[in-house]
């Protein structure tokens, strides 16, 4: 059967191998277990069939154990990853999820670098997602008991990202702070994230705070657009010398009408390049 690959002779020799239906209840899985451990790649298409019945068919308890039988670790895992999808309540999803770590952790000694590295990572990328999925139930209670604006708020399903924009968004930016130093997302990164976030839900005097007090780590040019974007001249203005280059100082002026300082920008740029070049020229002729 396995050499012919006819489905239909597929399924008639898994259906007598396991006693009946692969997502029947009185399936034998043992059996084809030990056909599959006798002869590995022979019987390999036909482990791999039983697997995808019992997914399609949902019987994935039996699936991670089919494959946690056969030493299929990473395969044992993605199942586990699997469940996490099909359960609605928060806590059996980070249950999974840690089950799924676990899994990804048992790295076969035998493996390849690259298997290794791989598994490695979906184990801690398992980790963080099981952690955000606790942090967002907590925020959900707290959304409650604090009676957060336009409350009760969802969070789980929420990518990280998504989840720290709507808290800025909503004003519970101490908790997206928190959240984000817990998660350990870099600075460069939650600082875009929460001037696009600050800027979409207009609250821009947070914005001008946080830019005014803070050394931004990604530059002003974002900051700037984001004023600019809410037609908020007075706010842009004083972090226009901030810009590292003259030509972007000039094009910001220049978009505010202001003619006169870009043009003083660009002379200014010009005169520190003559001036540079004076004292290159000295000292290669001393």
């Amino acid at each position: 059967a396995a050499q012919s690959a006819d489905p239909d002779l597929i399924h008639g020799v898994i259906a007598i191998a396991c006693g009946g239906d692969p997502c029947g209840r009185s399936v034998d899985v043992q059996a084809l277990v030990r056909l599959v451990k006798e002869r590995p790649q022979e019987l390999q298409v036909i482990s791999e069939v039983f697997a995808a019945t019992l997914q399609q068919g949902e019987q994935f308890d039996r699936a991670r154990m089919f494959h946690e039988q056969l030493g299929r670790r990473r395969d044992t895992a993605l199942t586990a990853v699997q469940q996490v999808f099909r359960k609605r309540e928060a806590e059996e999803r980070t249950k999974w999820l840690r089950f799924a770590k676990d899994f990804f952790g048992m790295v076969d000694s035998a493996v390849s670098e690259a298997e290794r590295a791989s598994m490695q990572f979906c184990a801690q990328a398992s980790a963080e997602e099981s952690e955000l999925l606790k942090a967002q139930i907590v925020l959900e209670e707290q959304s409650v008991t604090k009676r957060w604006l336009n409350g009760p708020h969802r969070f789980t399903g929420l990518s990280l990202v998504d989840t720290l924009c709507k808290l800025i968004e909503i004003g519970e930016i101490v908790e997206a702070d928190n959240l984000h130093t817990q998660m350990k997302v870099s600075d460069k990164r939650y600082w875009r994230m929460k001037v696009r976030a600050l800027s979409n839900c207009g609250n821009l005097s947070e914005l001008n705070m946080m830019a005014t007090h803070r050394t931004s780590p990604i530059g002003y040019e974002l900051i700037i657009e984001a004023f600019l974007k809410h037609g908020r001249n007075e706010l842009a203005l004083p972090f226009i010398p901030k810009v590292k280059t003259a030509e972007q100082q000039a094009m910001y002026y220049s978009r505010m009408g202001m003619d006169a300082e870009a043009q003083a920008a660009l002379t200014q740029r010009q005169e520190r390049s003559g001036a540079g070049r004076l004292l290159s020229n000295i000292l290669r002729l001393g």
